[in-house]
């Protein structure tokens, strides 16, 4: 029996079905995520497509994927691996920016047009309240 290599090229997080999908190519029924070297419980869904639970993974974590035989015995290790960023997570700065607070000027425009030339001018005047 011929095994392909095995690549890892993306991750995405489905919070819908508590998943984390991992996307690459040559996958097989026999093809594991490894989450920081440890497997984790898989499913097959394509040869490109494979998932976890969420639970297994946390933010920062490295995903690896690799084909095992019987036994848990490795056939192929995957090539590529993906550091998994959650996007629910925003990450701290360390000088927060300042947003300065707006709502006591207003900046109101006039638009006046003269009928006679066509052309039109407009004024920005800043109300302070």
């Amino acid at each position: 029996m011929d095994v392909e290599d095995v690549t890892v090229s993306s991750v995405r997080k489905n919070t819908s079905n508590n998943t984390l999908t991992v996307y690459g190519a040559n996958f097989t029924k026999n093809t594991k995520i490894f989450v920081n070297g440890n497997k984790v419980p898989t499913t097959f869904l394509t040869s490109n497509l494979i998932t976890t639970s969420l639970d297994n993974v946390q933010n920062g974590d490295t995903i690896t994927v690799n084909i095992l035989g019987s036994k848990s015995l490795l056939l192929r290790a995957g090539t590529g691996e993906v550091v998994y960023e959650d996007p629910d997570i925003v990450p701290e700065t360390e000088d927060p920016t300042e947003i300065p607070d707006t709502t006591a000027t207003e900046m109101k425009n006039t638009e006046t047009e003269s009928s006679e030339t066509g052309s039109s001018e407009t004024t920005s005047k800043t109300d302070s309240s």
